[in-house]
C-alpha cells in the first residue's frame, strides 16, 4: 500500500531545501584599550658631564653604546647631560671581558659569554657593576649579556643614585628597593647612611641597616625587623656576620626565625670545618626563639663531641623548658 503525503508538506520540505540558512553575523570587535599616557620625565635637578670610556673583547665588534643608553635613565632621575656649565661630571669606565666557555647539547663549543664591569664616579661616590652572561639563556650570548646588565637594580635607577650622590633629596626613596641586593647594595646604603637618611618605613631601616653589616641594631626596631633579618641570614655566607645576625635575631624573641636558626645549626655541627662559635650562637638564638617541639633535635646536638656545641644545645633546652 502506497502511504500519501500530504502536499502541503511537501512543498514546505522543498521551501526548506531551497532556502539557506541565515548568516551568523560575528560580533564586533572591541575597541582598542587606549595607550597609557606616557610618563613625563622629572624636572631637571642637576646638569652633568658625563665621560664615558670602553673597551671590548670582542675585535670585530664594537662595544655596547653604554653612553646612548645610560642618557635616558640618567634623564629619568632628574639629571641632565650637557656639555658646560655642569652641576659635576659623571664618568663611566666600561669594560667588556672574554666569558665562561658555553656548549651545546654535544659538548661542542659555541662561544664565550661577556663578563662585563661598569665603574661610575661621581663626586666622591663611587660604584662598580658586576654583570654578564647568565649561565642559561635563549638568546645570543652577547645580547643576553647586555640584557642581563640592563635589568641590574642600580644600572636601571642610575639616575637616581648620581642624583642622589650629587645631593638630589627627592631621589633618597627611589634608592630603597635596591637594598634587596645582596650582592650590590653596599655602596647604595653607604651612599644613603653619608646623606643620614632615614628610610620611614621599619622594614626599609632594617634593611638599611643589614646592608651596612648592622644587625645589631636591628633589634631595636623591633619585630617588624625579622623578616628582613632572616631574609638575611638565609642568603649569608660569611660566618662572622652569620654568627652577629643569629644573635640578634635571638635578643627579638620572636619564633618565626627559629626553625631557619635550628636548620642551619644542624647543617653545619657534623662538619669538622664549621665555625664552632657560629653553631653555638644559633642554637642559643634557637633557645630563646624556639619551642618544645625541637627539643629532640636539640637533645641530639647535646650529643655533640664539641663541648662548644653540646653546651649550647644543653643551655637551649633548659632555656625552652622554663617557658613551657
Amino acid at each position: 500500500m502506497r502511504r500519501c503525503i500530504p502536499l502541503a508538506i511537501v512543498l514546505l520540505a522543498a521551501c526548506d531545501r531551497g532556502t539557506p540558512p541565515p548568516k551568523s553575523v560575528p560580533a564586533p570587535a572591541p575597541a582598542p584599550a587606549p595607550a597609557p599616557a606616557p610618563v613625563p620625565p622629572p624636572p631637571v635637578r642637576k646638569r652633568v658631564e658625563l665621560e664615558v670610556k670602553t673597551s671590548t673583547w670582542r675585535e670585530k665588534d664594537a662595544p655596547f653604546d653604554v653612553a646612548t643608553d645610560l642618557r635616558p635613565r640618567l634623564r629619568a632621575g632628574g639629571i641632565e647631560v650637557v656639555d658646560g656649565g655642569s652641576d659635576g661630571t659623571v664618568r663611566v669606565d666600561y669594560v667588556e671581558s672574554r666569558g665562561r666557555e658555553f656548549q651545546d647539547t654535544f659538548n661542542n663549543v659555541v662561544g664565550h659569554g661577556t663578563d662585563i664591569e661598569l665603574t661610575l664616579a661621581v663626586r666622591e661616590f663611587t660604584m662598580t657593576i658586576k654583570s654578564g652572561t647568565p649561565y642559561a639563556t635563549t638568546k645570543g650570548l652577547y645580547e643576553s649579556a647586555i640584557d642581563q646588565l640592563k635589568s641590574v637594580g642600580a644600572y636601571e635607577r642610575i639616575g637616581h643614585v648620581v642624583a642622589v650622590a650629587l645631593g638630589v633629596d627627592e631621589s633618597l626613596p627611589e634608592l630603597l628597593p635596591l637594598l634587596r641586593d645582596y650582592w650590590r647594595r653596599e655602596p647604595i646604603a653607604e651612599l644613603l647612611a653619608a646623606r643620614s637618611y632615614a628610610p620611614p618605613r621599619t622594614v626599609d631601616r632594617a634593611h638599611l641597616l643589614l646592608a651596612l653589616k648592622k644587625p645589631e641594631d636591628c633589634v631595636a626596631l623591633g619585630r617588624e625587623a625579622v623578616e628582613p633579618m632572616l631574609e638575611d641570614f638565609k642568603r649569608g655566607w660569611v660566618p662572622e656576620y652569620e654568627e652577629r645576625l643569629a644573635r640578634a635575631l635571638g635578643k627579638l624573641g620572636d619564633s618565626r626565625p627559629a626553625r631557619a636558626l635550628l636548620d642551619k645549626a644542624k647543617e653545619q655541627a657534623p662538619f669538622a670545618f664549621a665555625d664552632r662559635a657560629l653553631v653555638a650562637a644559633l642554637i642559643e638564638a634557637v633557645g630563646v626563639t624556639g619551642d618544645a617541639s625541637m627539643l629532640p633535635e636539640i637533645d641530639e646536638l647535646a650529643k655533640h663531641e664539641e663541648a662548644t656545641v653540646a653546651d649550647a644545645a644543653r643551655a637551649a633546652r633548659a632555656a625552652i623548658e622554663r617557658r613551657k
